[in-house]
């Protein structure tokens, strides 16, 4: 995809499973004068729950016409997903924050949906070639950072286990079950950024906070341009 096509827009997304650290690395960013001019947003899983719901009054703040319509006709299947990740994007590149803010940092984008509500769900047949349109439909002029945090079935364990005050081998094997489908449907989808002129790292979740935000900002000064800096 030509460079010069892209509008003067930064987008960074944090990806990865439950108690991989993101909401960690993200802070760490808040604290740093570069980002004091940066957008953060969350995924918008508010409008994804309206849309489960099916409850219009909810929905019709959160939604464009197009979701709505959605709405009206759900049903989990790839399709729903595709779609209802198509409202979610546009309901946040078409706000004016995002509009008047060169850099956008997100915490989960919809590789998320992608890997929790498609792969883990089993819905993900069909939906992995829809996923690769919808990909190229909305980032085709933004430039786009995707942070995947990757940890290990152990370390998932470990923290786990501190929030919720159970050993680490007493989760079954539900759990990690889904944790592992997670951890594929993100694995799954790394090329389609690649191929598509984004750009898609892979960071050691498991080791110090230090060190991961060290790796971090390694990635993201070499994606800014200049005179970020």
């Amino acid at each position: 995809m030509a460079q010069e096509v892209k509008q003067n827009k930064f987008y960074i997304v944090f990806e990865g499973s439950d108690f991989c650290g993101k909401g960690t690395q993200i802070e760490m960013l808040r604290q740093m004068p570069l980002f004091n001019a940066a957008y953060f947003v969350r995924e918008p899983t508010g409008i994804f729950r309206a849309i489960l719901k099916q409850n219009e009054e909810e929905s019709k703040d959160l939604l464009t016409p197009f979701g709505l319509e959605v709405a009206q006709n759900i049903n989990k299947t790839p399709e729903f997903y595709f779609h209802s990740m198509i409202s979610q994007r546009l309901s946040l590149f078409n706000s004016d924050q995002f509009k008047k803010n060169q850099l956008v940092i997100s915490d989960r984008g919809h590789l998320s949906t992608y890997s929790y509500q498609c792969v883990a769900q089993k819905l993900d047949g069909i939906y992995e070639s829809l996923w690769n349109e919808i990909y190229k439909e909305l980032f085709i002029n933004i430039h786009d950072l995707w942070i995947f945090i990757d940890i290990s079935e152990d370390t998932f364990k470990e923290r786990k286990s501190i929030t919720t005050n159970r050993p680490p081998d007493e989760f079954d094997d539900s759990t990690l079950n889904f944790f592992h489908a997670i951890r594929k449907g993100y694995n799954r989808l790394e090329s389609y950024i690649d191929m598509n002129g984004g750009r898609f790292i892979r960071v050691d979740g498991n080791r110090d906070p230090e060190q991961i935000h060290r790796d971090i900002m390694v990635a993201i000064r070499d994606f800014l341009p200049k005179e970020f800096y």
